[in-house]
């Protein structure tokens, strides 16, 4: 259990940091901040069906309750996979890979990486005040919070051990294990 927790685990970490960078460096300005909240958003749903069906399946009985959960989520790996020839790529990579040529037209990345290099923020900066202090510390705090209050809330026993604990901990039977947890993030 734990070395598929650390296998998923980093693989969901690796999607949930490089997805919402190509959608933002990919799409329209108007339409950015929207697709990464929806992606985003769409965890939630996705794990309630996953729940669900890791519910049901094991009612059904013979090979059809471990196959079919894994045909499903190899499904929408394979719709990936054939749309990703036509998924343009990141303006980033046109510019290291393809040369300036095809990306010309949208040169407003090399304004902004060479904006960024310009205004960088140095490590110490981030704890001191300046003349034009934007509150870099308090977003700091804020965002690094509330990733923090998310994890010490127990938000990764309920949703990865809850069965484990209701089982061995409090006594609960399988069946009702099984039914509390896959309710559980539906609530949300």
């Amino acid at each position: 259990m734990f070395v598929g927790r650390v296998v998923l685990g980093v693989g969901n970490g690796i999607n949930t940091a490089t997805a919402p960078i190509w959608q933002t460096e990919t799409s329209q300005a108007q339409w950015r901040g929207k697709l990464v909240i929806f992606e985003m958003m769409m965890n939630i749903p996705d794990y309630c069906l996953v729940n669900w069906i890791n519910y049901g399946f094991p009612f059904v009985g013979g090979s059809v309750a471990c196959r079919f959960p894994l045909a499903f989520q190899s499904f929408f790996l394979f719709v990936l996979w054939s749309i990703t020839p036509w998924l343009p790529e990141s303006l980033r990579w046109l510019l290291a890979h393809e040369g300036e040529e095809e990306a010309i037209e949208r040169n407003e990345i090399e304004f902004s990486v060479r904006y960024e290099r310009e205004n960088a923020v140095r490590w110490y900066d981030l704890f001191r005040k300046t003349e034009n202090d934007t509150n870099t510390l308090r977003r700091l705090v804020l965002g690094a919070g509330s990733q923090f209050i998310q994890q010490f809330g127990g938000i990764n026993i309920m949703s990865y051990y809850m069965p484990t604990v209701l089982m061995q901990s409090v006594g609960l039977p399988d069946k009702l294990v099984r039914l509390l947890t896959d309710a559980t993030p539906c609530r949300t």
